[in-house]
């Protein structure tokens, strides 16, 4: 269970980093106080996700171009469409590309018993509980402390998509929790794992790309032979490839999507206040904290005690390129800010966690 298990260290004495001695309360009180904190954390998710559950809105939101309606718009709709699909029931033409090229958390929606929308949502309540445990896990791995971890679960949870997007009818939340998985894996060097979670993961959404580049720089930095290192990458970068191919094959409707950067979506996405008004808000305290601990990241020290930081750097880069993309052949909003959090809360937590919370 997250949060339970004793704190990271990377340092020979057993000190957290930043020096701080370990704990010598009873286990039983830290256990107590760890599992009063994991539920708060847990309750919080559920809570705020409930804020816009199905569309309604429970407190008044400001509206950033899509007004919230019982009846989903764009692609929820077809993912909802594709809820039906897999329980064997007509849907016309409302399935087509990019959104039935991600038919994983559709399909184990279908296995619940409610509606297509409330069952995607209720995946995805669990997808960010679970995007939460591994998170904690990559802090765990880094050597963080609980407090630089309970800064990272607070980064995740009280922030603007978990209430915003994460139970609108959208795959998402499941895309962040393969995610979340990949970045674990990749940065423990468990290579195995991560090609299952890699193939699983582009099934749910294809920004699992993302971890590719985090897996690359860490096998760059392993000692491992040459000719082993090249194999693993290969053979990460296959399974994204295959799994892509087969699910564009066998996806219901018209296939061959690309996502083409073009001038005119560009132009409409600039115009849209919208776009980046929830981009902002995503990118939101856990970008700001890491921007004023970029001295802190850059630092030579800090890379050398943090070995993974190197890694995590090029997801967060890959991550932000992937928005700068989406900005020129997607609908952009605050979602494509949100895949950078597998990789930019860790950053921040290490950055400023190191000068704050050690």
């Amino acid at each position: 269970m997250w949060l339970i298990r004793g704190r990271g260290t990377d340092v020979a004495d057993g000190r957290v980093p930043g020096g701080a001695p370990a704990s010598h309360e009873p286990a039983s009180v830290t256990r107590t106080r760890t599992l009063l904190i994991a539920l708060f954390f847990a309750c919080s998710i559920v809570l705020l996700s409930l804020l816009r559950f199905n569309w309604r809105e429970t407190v008044p939101l400001p509206h950033f171009g899509k007004r919230a309606t019982l009846r989903a718009p764009g692609d929820s709709a077809c993912y909802t469409a594709y809820v039906e699909w897999f329980r064997g029931r007509e849907v016309g033409d409302r399935l087509y590309p990019p959104f039935s090229y991600r038919p994983l958390a559709p399909w184990m929606a279908s296995h619940l018993p409610f509606d297509a929308m409330t069952s995607l949502n209720f995946l995805n309540i669990l997808a960010l509980l679970v995007a939460l445990t591994f998170l904690d896990r990559i802090l765990a791995g880094l050597g963080c402390s609980r407090r630089q971890r309970y800064l990272g679960a607070a980064l995740f949870v009280f922030s603007f998509p978990t209430f915003y997007y994460s139970t609108l009818g959208y795959v998402d939340p499941v895309g962040i929790a393969f995610l979340m998985a990949g970045v674990h894996f990749a940065l423990r060097g468990k290579w195995s794992a991560l090609a299952v979670v890699t193939a699983a993961g582009t099934l749910a959404k294809e920004t699992m790309v993302l971890v590719l580049p985090v897996a690359a720089t860490r096998l760059a930095c392993d000692d491992s032979p040459r000719v082993r290192r090249v194999l693993v990458i290969v053979a990460l970068c296959a399974c994204y490839l295959i799994t892509t191919l087969a699910v564009r094959d066998w996806s219901p409707g018209p296939s061959a999507y690309v996502w083409a950067p073009t001038l005119h979506t560009l132009q409409a996405n600039l115009a849209r206040p919208g776009a980046w008004a929830t981009s902002l808000l995503t990118f939101g305290l856990p970008g700001v904290l890491a921007l004023l601990s970029w001295r802190t990241l850059l630092r030579r020290d800090t890379r050398q005690r943090h070995t993974s930081l190197v890694p995590l750097l090029f997801g967060l880069l890959s991550a932000l390129a992937a928005f700068v993309w989406s900005a020129g052949s997607a609908y952009t909003e605050g979602r494509f800010v949100w895949l950078s959090y597998p990789f930019l809360i860790p950053v921040t937590v290490l950055g400023w966690g190191d000068r704050k919370l050690g």
